[in-house]
């Protein structure tokens, strides 16, 4: 029995890496109903967000307010 697995990818400008990290995880022999990966990003100002959505993860906009 293959047990359910979430990934979850901290990012904050990584446009230039996502597309390379996700493909990796998305390319494993492992049942894609089980996979979840969750990008957590940091308010990215760059495309990280639009290739994360684009490739299938889901994104979470986390935004941290300064003390």
């Amino acid at each position: 029995m293959v047990k359910s697995v979430t990934i979850v990818i901290p990012t904050y400008n990584e446009e230039r890496n996502i597309g390379n990290c996700l493909s990796s995880i998305f390319s494993q022999e492992y049942d894609k109903k089980k996979l979840q990966v969750i990008v957590a990003d940091g308010g990215s100002t760059d495309k990280t967000q639009e290739i994360a959505k684009k490739l299938g993860a889901l994104t979470v906009a986390v935004v941290t307010k300064p003390f």
